[in-house]
């Protein structure tokens, strides 16, 4: 048996491709299936709802704090560099 493949995509992210594609399928589909999809497509919202009301805020890590702060500092430097004499 092949190894799985490791994937970069989270799952709220392959939820919320296929909220879009229930979506484009509503305006598609027959009578008879649409309110199939239809269900289908509002369980796919309530469940993404759940998953962000569920997740913390991401707020960025230390690293990206830091790092921030070194290109406002780099950013103060060379604009005083940069200034004419007076």
């Amino acid at each position: 048996m092949a190894p799985k493949k490791e994937t970069t995509v989270s799952r709220i992210d392959r939820l919320r491709a296929l909220a879009d594609l229930l979506e484009a399928s509503l305006d598609e589909a027959t009578v008879g299936v649409r309110a199939q999809i239809a269900a289908q497509y509002r369980a796919t919202l309530a469940e993404i709802a759940e998953i962000e009301k569920a997740a913390p805020e991401q707020k960025g890590t230390a690293l990206d704090e830091l790092n921030a702060r070194r290109a406002a500092r780099e950013a103060g430097a060379s604009r005083k560099a940069g200034a004419a004499p007076v």
